[in-house]
């Protein structure tokens, strides 16, 4: 892959997550994620924005869940 040329976005999710009161699932065929940060409301700051500006901004967003 030509990561010069690759506008895609990553997305990493896992039972990890749920440490830190996390919990991002599959509901009705949609992914709940629960964005990055530990403290009050997620921000669309980083990588939250990134991905809700994702097909926006003509990327792809790729997950990759982690089962344990």
């Amino acid at each position: 892959m030509d990561t010069q040329r690759f506008s895609g976005r990553f997305l990493f999710s896992g039972e990890s997550g749920k440490a830190y009161g996390h919990h991002d699932d599959w509901v009705d065929g949609v992914f709940e994620y629960t964005g990055e940060g530990q403290n009050g409301p997620m921000a669309f700051t980083g990588g939250n924005k990134a991905i809700r500006n994702h097909r926006k901004n003509g990327n792809d967003l790729l997950l990759f869940k982690d089962f344990g």
